[in-house]
């Protein structure tokens, strides 16, 4: 996923990727800890670099938590797959 800062984000090949969420599944939430945007295929919910895009309720939020991980506007979040 390319982040580019305000809320905005693009989604890159093979996203978003369907899996079930940690909170259907009822197990931790540190699987929401992925590089690539996921949706749950039972209730719908995105996550990303572990949080769901609901608790991210405004654009600064949005932007705190990507650039709190290390990505800055116009990067992708498969940069951390290089570490």
């Amino acid at each position: 996923m390319i982040y580019y800062g305000d809320g905005n984000i693009e989604t890159e090949d093979g996203e978003p990727v369907a899996d079930i969420c940690p909170d259907c599944a009822n197990m931790s939430r540190s699987l929401l800890n992925v590089y690539k945007l996921h949706v749950c295929s039972q209730c719908g919910k995105l996550w990303i670099l572990g949080a769901y895009f609901d608790d991210l309720d405004t654009n600064q939020a949005f932007d705190n938590h990507f650039e709190s991980r290390g990505i800055k506007p116009g990067m992708s979040t498969n940069v951390l797959t290089q570490n």
